[in-house]
């Protein structure tokens, strides 16, 4: 949905090739989604796409799609949305950035959403967004959430302990969430860490986790050949994260276990090694 998007967005058109999108929906299935474990399937959502209503798939000369037909898909066979969608998308200049906030929002975390974007062709300064009651009260609550964990952690990073500060204000230090807000996660201190701004964006990508146990895990998926690759990431296996402040709650399990079982890249085994006191 978003490839074609920034096609309509930079040509007007909402036609496609499964030819000319195969190679980029591959590479970010495989990218974005855990569950498909390096093995990308781009005929299924260009197929099964349809059964949302707005979107069709003909061959070259009008025959109905072949399903999940990879070799079939790839001699001619194109995706385009509906007439009706079509008008409206051309009809309401606001309607596609609509739709684009929406797909991120209920999708990924904000972290992931620029390079999303960029890698699917938007150029995120021509998206119109949604309401500005809805910006507004996402950003009051997204700014409570980051005052709450930085304060928690002593605005340092829960894994290297990073505390930079320019003029006195914390500079980058971020509230990641557990459970990403998108997949019903709350913006509470318990589903939250705060994490350098690096650590943040392998935190999202499931390059690396948290135990039950409060233990940092680094998924066998990544890998960085330099030393400071090594020291920064790799090293870091095994070690216990910060805990916050005494007044607040560490992360809960559910959310530890969430983020484990959909983010992190690695064999579903949530825990390893002696059992510490949790919510």
């Amino acid at each position: 949905m978003l490839i074609v998007l920034a096609i309509f967005q930079r040509t007007g058109s909402v036609t496609v090739s499964f030819a000319e999108v195969e190679v980029l929906l591959r590479t970010l299935i495989e990218e974005y989604s855990k569950t498909s474990k390096g093995r990308g399937r781009p005929e299924f959502p260009f197929h099964y796409l349809q059964s949302d209503g707005f979107w069709r798939v003909k061959g070259p000369n009008g025959e109905d799609s072949p399903g999940g037909m990879v070799s079939a898909l790839r001699d001619g066979y194109v995706g385009e949305f509906i007439d009706e969608f079509l008008v409206d998308l051309r009809s309401d200049p606001a309607l596609s950035g609509s739709l684009v906030h929406a797909i991120l929002d209920n999708n990924f975390p904000k972290s992931l959403h620029d390079e999303i974007l960029l890698k699917v062709g938007f150029d995120n300064q021509d998206i119109s967004f949604e309401t500005v009651v809805t910006q507004r009260i996402s950003r009051v609550r997204e700014a409570q959430f980051r005052e709450d964990v930085l304060d928690a952690y002593e605005s340092k990073c829960a894994f290297c302990g990073y505390d930079g500060r320019i003029g006195g204000a914390s500079v980058g230090v971020e509230a990641a969430h557990l459970k990403w807000h998108a997949f019903g996660g709350d913006a509470n201190v318990t589903n939250g860490l705060a994490l350098c701004t690096m650590h943040h964006k392998l935190f999202d990508r499931g390059a690396i986790a948290v135990s039950i146990e409060y233990e940092i895990m680094i998924s066998p998926q990544y890998s960085g050949a330099s030393e400071a690759s090594f020291q920064m990431v790799t090293a870091l296996a095994g070690r216990e994260m910060s805990q916050p402040k005494s007044q607040y709650q560490p992360p809960m399990q559910k959310n530890v276990e969430w983020h484990l079982r959909s983010v992190f890249r690695a064999p579903s085994t949530l825990s390893n090694g002696r059992k510490k006191s949790r919510p």
